[in-house]
């Protein structure tokens, strides 16, 4: 392909067309469509290489153009539209290290990686609370003993669940006077 002006310069010259070099004007140096890393002239058939998070696809005109990978956006495929990892509030990619921030009791780990805190790491998405309770709790859904299911009466071995009073082991409910 040879990109040179349909119009002669002022002296009678024909000349590249703009941002095409060498004698025969074949080499292009300008700015690559937003989804070519690499490419042959501006338009978005012009690409050689594409951008992260693009494909190259080749077209029956013998042209190749870069589209945006499964669950990727934007003029240069940079934006992420696709589900984040369950450890993941919010993310740039499908993959654990690439969550901008982790969902209520997980962590970033030595690898960037968001992985549930131990307590919570049953479930995918560290919403279930599985570890030790308060020992004023009978059950619980966190560590604290504000996170009872149910608050033991220790002392005359009652359960207590916010409402009612129960005997435990056989014993008759105490009457107050």
């Amino acid at each position: 392909m040879h990109n040179a002006s349909r119009d002669r310069a002022s002296d009678g010259h024909c000349t590249c067309d703009e941002n095409y070099v060498r004698a025969d004007c074949s080499k292009y140096e300008g700015a690559c469509y937003p989804t070519c890393l690499y490419c042959d002239g501006p338009y978005d058939t012009d690409c050689s290489q594409c951008v992260a998070n693009a494909s190259l696809v080749e077209l029956q005109t013998g042209y190749n153009m870069c589209v945006c990978d499964d669950d990727y956006g934007s003029a240069d495929c940079s934006m992420y539209t696709g589900e984040c990892p369950p450890t993941c509030e919010s993310c740039t990619g499908p993959s654990l290290h690439q969550c901008s921030s982790c969902v209520p009791n997980a962590y970033r780990n030595g690898n960037g990686d968001c992985v549930c805190l131990a307590e919570y790491g049953k479930v995918a998405d560290c919403s279930v609370y599985n570890g030790p309770c308060d020992p004023k709790c009978d059950g619980c859904t966190g560590p604290s003993n504000a996170d009872c299911l149910k608050c033991l009466d220790t002392r005359n071995n009652l359960d207590y669940d916010g409402q009612t009073i129960t005997a435990k082991y056989g014993m008759d409910s105490p009457t107050y006077d």
